[in-house]
């Protein structure tokens, strides 16, 4: 038997960490969520107050300060954006909005943008669904809300939305996938690939 097992207090203190294409994201204990990585697109979140541009690259992790008084339970990470869900079970997106990937409806079709800050989405404004959990694909997302509903948003490409034929195209803003909850499935959770 050896000396008893010592915890670093400095990795404890995080809860999860999200990985995309090149750029990370922690959530602390405390609700903070820290990004860093590549910036192009806006897809760290960080605003002009992190060395004045929301592009910029971040070489250590930076506190969301848009999110700071908004504890994150969950995030994840895309190719080129992110997302996240509260404490409230709300949902923010932010990065690339390109194959309508951020769910920000036909807006985001016209011209190539970006969200630079996390940008609240609501799924359903009038009978507003709890989020559980959300993921990120390459030109994807998809949320999970605490009734079992699964929202999927973005390029359909290769059924990839399961929204069956009519899913094919792109979903500028989120859709329930109403054959799994009509048939009786409750989702509790959601990955996306890069497909």
């Amino acid at each position: 038997r050896g000396a008893g097992h010592k915890i670093a207090q400095g990795y404890a203190a995080i809860k999860q960490i999200a990985g995309g294409a090149q750029h990370f994201a922690a959530v602390h204990q405390s609700g903070a969520l820290y990004t860093w990585g590549l910036g192009s697109g806006g897809r760290l979140g960080l605003d002009i107050t992190e060395n004045g541009d929301p592009r910029a690259d971040a070489t250590r992790p930076t506190v969301v300060q848009a999110l700071a008084s908004t504890p994150v339970l969950t995030t994840a990470c895309g190719y080129s954006h992110m997302a996240c869900v509260t404490t409230s079970r709300d949902l923010y997106v932010w990065g690339s909005a390109a194959s309508g990937k951020l769910g920000l409806g036909l807006a985001a079709k016209e011209e190539e943008c970006y969200a630079s800050l996390p940008v609240h989405l609501p799924l359903r404004p009038k009978n507003r669904p709890l989020l559980r959990t959300v993921s990120c694909g390459a030109a994807h997302t998809a949320a999970t809300t605490t009734d079992g509903e699964l929202f999927v948003w973005g390029c359909g490409d290769g059924g990839r939305l399961g929204l069956g034929r009519e899913g094919l195209a792109t979903h500028w803003s989120p859709r329930r996938v109403d054959a799994l909850f009509e048939a009786g499935h409750r989702i509790g959770d959601v990955s996306c690939g890069n497909a």
